[in-house]
């Protein structure tokens, strides 16, 4: 392989890792410790990538210094390229997994919730008018207490 070939290849294997990165962060989210956890991966990634590719498909069988570079830029590409779209269809997914069981809250649990709610209120209102009722009609007898004088 040539120059050219090398340098295309590298530019390759940089995008398909911003693929799989993006990917991970997709799916694990934006948290500190999740990019954490795949700037490490993707850090080890791209040494095994290039190591790997230096060795099997390289002219020299050798980590070439113009390698590196390509893989960085055919990675800042993907990223600005398949970033966009690879979150936007990751936040499509997350929105048509929760699509089921936001219809069934909106459409079943809150309005059976509601009426549910009316329901117990006005048995609470019922219970408290009738109570207050109660309180009003005990009224103490002004009667002494008869003891047994015997």
């Amino acid at each position: 392989m040539g120059l050219a070939a090398d340098l295309s290849a590298c530019l390759a294997l940089g995008v398909l890792l911003a693929g799989m990165l993006l990917a991970g962060r997709a799916v694990l989210g934006g948290t500190k410790a999740a990019r954490f956890v795949l700037d490490v991966a993707g850090f080890a990634l791209a040494a095994v990538l290039l190591c790997g590719f230096s060795a099997t498909r390289s002219a020299a069988g050798a980590l070439r210094w113009y390698m590196l570079p390509a893989l960085a830029a055919g990675l800042w590409a993907g990223w600005l390229t398949l970033g966009p779209a690879v979150l936007y269809a990751a936040r499509l997914a997350r929105w048509a997994a929760a699509l089921p069981f936001t219809l069934a809250l909106r459409l079943a649990i809150l309005p059976a919730g509601a009426r549910l709610g009316g329901f117990t209120r006005d048995k609470w209102r019922k219970i408290r008018s009738r109570s207050r009722k109660r309180r009003k009609k005990r009224l103490q007898k002004n009667a002494g207490l008869l003891y047994n004088s015997n």
